[in-house]
């Protein structure tokens, strides 16, 4: 009877797992662009983003878009 070989990956560090933390992307309106249909690429123009990581803790459906501006995250 032939047993099943099972395949396991090792790397360095496989056993510190990296703490995984939820991303929520949320629009705002007034930065956004919006059309009836987009004819080419250029009709899309470019929106200014920003990453919000506020912690889990935080978040509440009662909180709107400004109540996390202060978790704001400045690119490099």
């Amino acid at each position: 009877m032939m047993t099943k070989q099972k395949l396991e990956l090792t790397w360095i560090g496989k056993e510190k797992r990296p703490k995984l933390e939820p991303r929520i992307l949320l629009e705002e309106l007034e930065k956004s662009y919006h059309a009836k249909h987009w004819v080419t690429e250029n009709d899309i123009g470019t929106k200014p983003w920003k990453y919000l990581l506020p912690p889990h803790d935080e978040i509440a459906e009662s909180k709107r878009l400004p109540d996390y501006s202060r978790f704001e995250v400045k690119a490099v």
